[in-house]
């Protein structure tokens, strides 16, 4: 293995989510009733017109077999006109395509990132980002996002940030897990302070999904001289998980190496699925129903569980998901770790949860609230905490709300 891969920092970073899911699925296989709260995937149905376009585009020969390495030019012109209408004025030019943002993430962090450099990661995070961090040979670094209050810890973030040496910066909102936006003050103090000496990576895949007002984006006070590049996708927010299509919008300077990155290593990503991603840009409608849903489970979570002693829920300002710090629980109940302690609610309760360890969080929990029967799951959490142990699950509850 080449010696700039950091074997031992991968093979202790399984992905617990998938882990979790499987064993749930293997449970649901079994005969035995299951609510899985793990993957960011929504089960609310597409619109009609994203799957007859789908189907449209596999039937026509000509469409099917288009290939754009760096993305159907129809795809990239949407995305454009999405962004400049969002306020952000952009170039389809400026637009790279790939099989969701994973793929995007850990070939910027090898272009980027060299022997004696530095990342700067958020603390939570989401996985990819420290994993994509560990196939460089550069240093890590995380700067902390408070809890208490969601917001950075700027002072911090200014001692971790290193001129010299730090050449990438990552930032999410709304985040994952927390689901904390950052505001534009947020923004204007981090540029302020990498001042065009790194690039920062701003990943907005929950973007269209806050709970509040208007989410605010980096691009929305970036100046010329900043090299920001925007992560976004389709797999959230029109809940297009499986279609794997998701993008960036990057520098002049970075199009041409991402674009022979992509010649000789993706040729395309699947045609069919990018023409179902530009119908979806006709029907912004549907995100703003599933962003009203989620808003919904997440105060329900809070008020379900705000008489539960031991665990504390943060309430999400945004996303797919929101954590319950176990510390208390755990301590109590000498649970090892936040894996033992999911397999046990999915054994008695028959709920699947995410392990905090796999965000950095080693005493939590992250739910998705992307399950049609979400709230009889967080019932069944509320009287698994107060220390009842179910081991039957009543019969499924009809969806609270479906989209169509």
């Amino acid at each position: 293995m080449p010696t700039n891969i950091n074997k031992a920092a991968l093979e202790d970073s399984e992905f617990l989510m998938f882990v979790l899911d499987e064993l749930a699925e293997s449970l649901e296989k079994g005969g035995e009733d299951v609510i899985r709260l793990t993957l960011g995937k929504s089960e609310q149905p597409l619109h009609e017109d994203i799957i007859n376009t789908y189907i449209d585009a596999i039937r026509d020969q000509q469409e099917r077999n288009l290939v754009y390495p760096q993305g159907l030019p129809i795809l990239r012109g949407k995305i454009a006109e999405w962004y400049t209408a969002w306020g952000n004025p952009t170039e389809a030019d400026n637009i790279i395509i790939n099989t969701g943002t994973s793929p995007l993430f850990k070939d910027l962090f090898r272009l980027l990132l060299g022997e004696g450099n530095e990342v700067l990661l958020p603390h939570p995070y989401y996985s990819v980002y420290n994993v994509s961090a560990c196939l460089t040979p550069a240093t890590i670094n995380f700067y902390t996002i408070n809890p208490d209050t969601f917001t950075i810890d700027i002072g911090e973030f200014r001692e971790k940030f290193n001129p010299e040496k730090t050449k990438l910066v990552v930032l999410n909102s709304p985040g994952n897990p927390y689901g904390n936006i950052l505001s534009q003050e947020d923004y204007c103090k981090i540029l302020d302070i990498v001042d065009g000496n790194a690039y920062i990576l701003s990943d907005e895949i929950y973007r269209n999904v806050g709970f509040g007002s208007k989410v605010p984006s980096i691009l929305d006070v970036k100046r010329p001289s900043d090299k920001v590049i925007v992560s976004n996708s389709f797999s959230k927010g029109f809940r297009m998980y499986t279609a794997r299509v998701g993008f960036f919008i990057a520098p002049d300077e970075l199009i041409k190496p991402f674009r022979v990155l992509l010649q000789h290593t993706l040729l395309t990503v699947n045609p069919s699925a990018q023409y179902a991603c530009a119908e979806a840009l006709d029907h912004l409608e549907e995100v703003e129903e599933l962003k009203r849903l989620y808003k919904e489970r997440n105060e329900y979570t809070v008020k379900r569980l705000a008489n539960v002693k031991d665990i504390r829920v943060l309430k999400a300002q945004g996303g797919f998901y929101l954590v319950i710090l176990c510390d208390d629980f755990m301590d109590k109940k000498e649970f090892r770790s936040t894996l033992e302690l999911a397999k046990d609610i999915l054994k008695k309760t028959g709920v699947a949860v995410v392990p905090g360890s796999d965000f950095g969080i080693p005493k939590g929990l992250r739910l998705s609230f992307t399950h049609l029967r979400y709230k009889e799951a967080i019932d069944k959490l509320h009287d698994y905490f107060l220390g009842h142990s179910l081991n039957k699950l009543g019969s499924p509850q009809q969806s609270d709300v479906v989209l169509v």
